[in-house]
């Protein structure tokens, strides 16, 4: 009975394994089965497939968080995405066409963008105000090979921020053919356009052309102070001689168009006033000559630096200055601005100099002074009030004498050719300083002399000098009543010996400095040239084969009498040369 019991048992052990087995496989099957058809979570949140398509409060939850509820980095994409756009907005894009639309590659320009404030503010200046090139073109560029350049945000000036462009043209052999915009603010030469209208997009037509762009500046590094004027003479293959003349002023960039055949090119500059050398050239011959060029005005060795300085001049007002010569007519005037305490001047040497300075805050004269050329020479100028002279010319009769002058400087004398030409309208005629006319009545008022002892002079045309000295103070008036004058006495004769007899010869009366035309005797053909009733003081007279032609000087001076007789061989005189037509 045991072994059937035993094998029973057998298989009942069996049995529960199999079970076991399948129950494990079962589970397995299930597992794999649940993770193999997972619902995805986006199709989890799709209410149709949801626990919550039932509940329409649910539904609509879950609609608003699907379409309103970007991940976090979306919005750092727009922003990113916006400024980029902004970027492309602000781009300015200058493209450089010829005259048929082509392309220009590789030009090269200077070029501005400008502000509406920046705009503005030139408006109230104006355009032409002097700047140096650096100022009012800062930036430079060339072309790429579509002829464009491109202005980007990282340069500092941008789309919004600028409202207007100009430019300049440096390239060789080409020209800006269009103002552009043809407000106000456009220069010949210049491209101007409105950023504004234009979209970010410039086009500048360029044309062929031999032109010549200059600018000016002193060899010695001070900035140059215009005006000048220059000249350009261009000859072409068949002699034609182009003669262009215009006046330029400090920073501005002058352009001269040449024929296009042109075969040699000389520049000249000049204005003695400001110590330009007088014959300044440059010259240039067949394709030398490049589109834009800075030409350097050497320091004449005959002018002189002065330094003015000033001392107890309102900050808040501008001071007048002049440099005048020894007859007292200014060569060089200069205006500094407020709030700038010194002033250097650029003059020459004509018979020795005087500086003066006018203001609100009063008057300033320096002493009488013999500048040395090359040298720096420095003042201090300080203000005070002047005074005033009245003073009426007589003849022995009491007659009113004019013309007639009034004058503070030994050294001043009237162009009596000129003022004996002159007619005189007023009654009283006022003056500052150096020297004043008189009226019809012989009145004359001399203003603002400075205070202390003056020696003044009287005279007239055919009268002889009368001086007197007075001692004035700050702000008084003194009337001097009738000064009568008397006849004048002088007279010179001017002996032209070996004279040619083919030639008409000049014969001059000058100032002894200054230069100043006393008198003139023209076309001469006989021996002898005299100037009488002449006052009895110093002079100069030149004599001249013909008018220009080759003279001498010779001084004069009434020492022993009231007649002054000169011998004057001319036989060595030449007449000017006569250019041939």
């Amino acid at each position: 009975m045991a072994a059937p019991e035993s094998k029973r048992t057998r298989n009942s052990i069996a049995l529960a394994v199999l079970l076991l087995g399948l129950c494990a496989l079962v589970g397995l099957i299930i597992v794999w089965s649940s993770h193999h058809n997972m619902p995805r979570p986006e199709t989890a949140m799709e209410p149709e497939k949801s626990a919550a398509a039932t509940d329409p409060a649910a539904n609509v939850a879950l609609r608003s968080m699907v379409h309103h509820a970007p991940p976090a980095n979306v919005k750092s994409a727009d922003k990113s995405a916006e400024a980029h756009a902004r970027q492309l907005q602000q781009r300015v894009v200058v493209g450089f066409v010829d005259d048929r639309g082509i392309p220009v590659a590789y030009f090269k320009c200077r070029y501005a963008l400008l502000s509406r404030d920046a705009i503005q503010k030139e408006s109230r200046e104006g355009a032409q105000t002097p700047r140096s090139p650096e100022e009012r073109y800062p930036f430079e560029a060339t072309s790429n090979v579509e002829g464009q350049v491109e202005l980007l945000e990282e340069r500092d000036f941008t789309g919004f921020k600028a409202c207007a462009i100009r430019c300049i043209g440096l390239s060789p052999g080409w020209v800006v053919a269009e103002r552009g915009d043809p407000s106000e603010h456009s220069l010949i030469g210049e491209h101007y356009a409105n950023l504004s209208d234009a979209g970010g997009r410039v086009v500048v037509r360029l044309r062929k052309t031999h032109q010549i762009q200059v600018y000016i500046k002193y060899a010695d590094g001070v900035p140059f102070e215009g005006p000048a004027g220059l000249s350009v003479y261009a000859e072409d293959d068949s002699g034609f001689l182009l003669q262009s003349r215009r006046v330029v002023v400090a920073g501005e960039y002058v352009t001269f168009e040449i024929p296009d055949r042109h075969g040699k090119v000389t520049i000249g500059a000049g204005a003695d006033r400001l110590g330009f050398r007088t014959n300044s050239e440059w010259r240039f011959v067949g394709n030398e000559i490049e589109a834009f060029l800075t030409l350097v005005i050497d320091a004449d060795p005959d002018q002189f630096v002065l330094i003015v300085h000033f001392e107890n001049w309102p900050g808040a007002e501008s001071v007048e200055v002049e440099v005048c010569g020894a007859s007292g007519n200014a060569h060089v005037e200069a205006s500094v601005p407020a709030g700038k305490s010194w002033k250097t001047l650029r003059a020459h040497n004509y018979g020795g100099c005087i500086v003066k300075a006018r203001g609100k805050a009063g008057i300033w004269r320096s002493e009488y002074f013999l500048p040395k050329p090359g040298t720096t020479k420095e003042l201090v100028a300080i203000p005070m009030k002047g005074f005033r002279v009245r003073a009426r010319l007589v003849d022995a009769a009491g007659q009113p004498v004019y013309p007639g002058h009034i004058n503070s400087l030994e050294s001043a004398y009237p162009s009596w050719r000129l003022v004996s030409k002159a007619s005189v309208t007023e009654d009283v005629c006022r003056s500052a300083e150096f020297m004043t006319r008189v009226g019809k009545t012989g009145v004359g008022e001399l203003l603002d002399l400075y205070p202390g002892e003056v020696d003044l002079i009287f005279d007239a045309w055919n009268y002889e000098v009368m001086r007197k000295t007075v001692v004035g103070r700050e702000g008084e008036v003194i009337d001097l009543g009738d000064v009568t004058l008397e006849p004048a006495r002088g007279r010179i004769e001017v002996v032209l010996e070996n004279r040619n007899p083919e030639i008409a010869y000049y014969v001059w009366l000058f100032s002894p400095v200054g230069g100043d035309t006393i008198a003139l005797n023209r076309d001469l053909r006989v021996d002898l040239s005299v100037f009488e009733r002449i006052a009895r003081r110093a002079y100069v007279v030149h004599v001249a084969a013909g008018n220009g032609g080759r003279g001498v000087n010779i001084d004069v001076n009434f020492e022993t009498g009231d007649i002054v007789t000169l011998k004057v061989d001319v036989k060595e005189l030449k007449p000017p040369e006569v250019t041939p037509k």
